[in-house]
């Protein structure tokens, strides 16, 4: 047989084979034996950084429940009665100021050595409606002896127009100075006839008075520093100017349409027709009660209304 030409590649590559086939067998063990510590390691340091992405993320996880639980445990040791809890129980200015309404103390707490409690967001935000005379104002001071936050919206609608305000300005430029009184406040009698009388000049004046109403409410509901699951603002016409969405919940205060219009007479000195005008001029109290979440009957005793307005009091607490 002819010998290989060793400067061929072929020869080249026998020559190579054959060398490594002459070398000792432990010499190949011990590479291979290498190989596989390489391959663990390489094994190894996968798992070790597996776990320390598993151990961060634990710690993440449990550094977030942790501020939960301190964020639940700040709201179980409030006390029930936040800060009201030394107020009135009536529906008075103590529970119906605004934040232009608070006093020099209030106005200027927060400072030095003092602690302001934090703001409440889960708060729900209730709506009180109803009709002309259905008992709206009886049920809002008995949310108040409740210790509930309450804020009215007729209340805030005098502001709006009281003397020298822009309000006022707007209404006179409007309705002309038959509406003021002789010391320059607003005749509301005069205006009420007018508006009464005519659905445009009721809405124009609605237009003066409602967004400030609206602005003040829930600038009310944003600065509440009080531990109470809801707060509650008597609004008459939530559901006429499309602001029912604002709220969380709306209860209406309602009564039979017969003892509405006997209610209005004797309030308000009307006859048996103004009487029903100015109701007309609102909803029809049985569309409120349709589209309400919770409904106060009025015309059945003062100890009856107590009750639903504590039921409903207790059922706004219960949720979560």
């Amino acid at each position: 047989m002819p010998f290989e030409d060793t400067r061929s590649p072929v020869g080249r590559r026998a020559r190579r084979h054959s060398r490594r086939s002459d070398r000792p067998a432990r010499f190949r063990d011990a590479r291979l034996r290498e190989a596989r510590r390489h391959r663990d390691r390489r094994r190894d340091d996968a798992s070790t950084r597996s776990r320390g992405r598993r151990t961060a993320l634990r710690a993440r996880f449990a550094a977030a429940r942790g501020v939960r639980e301190a964020r639940l445990g700040r709201r179980r040791r409030r006390a029930p009665g936040g800060r009201g809890g030394g107020r009135r129980a009536d529906a008075g200015p103590g529970w119906c100021r605004t934040a232009d309404h608070r006093t020099a103390a209030e106005e200027h707490a927060g400072g030095r050595g003092s602690q302001e409690p934090e703001r409440l967001t889960d708060v729900l935000r209730v709506a009180l409606t109803g009709g002309i005379a259905t008992g709206k104002s009886y049920c809002l001071a008995r949310f108040a002896t409740l210790r509930i936050p309450v804020i009215d919206a007729d209340a805030l609608a005098r502001d709006a127009v009281a003397p020298g305000s822009a309000g006022l300005h707007a209404v006179v430029a409007r309705f002309g100075a038959g509406v003021l009184n002789a010391d320059g406040s607003l005749d509301r009698a005069a205006l009420a006839r007018i508006v009464f009388a005519d659905p445009r000049a009721r809405a124009a004046l609605e237009a003066i008075v409602h967004p400030e109403v609206y602005r003040r409410i829930q600038e009310w509901f944003a600065n509440l520093r009080v531990a109470a699951r809801f707060a509650l603002a008597d609004i008459p016409l939530v559901f006429e100017t499309g602001h029912n969405h604002d709220f969380d919940r709306v209860i209406v205060a309602a009564c039979r349409p017969d003892e509405q219009v006997h209610r209005v007479m004797a309030r308000d000195h009307l006859d048996d027709g103004q009487a029903r005008a100015r109701i007309a001029a609102q909803w029809p109290i049985g569309d409120k009660v349709e589209r309400a979440d919770r409904v106060i009957w009025t015309d059945r005793g003062f100890a009856e209304t107590d009750r639903q307005v504590r039921d409903v009091y207790e059922l706004l607490n219960a949720e979560r």
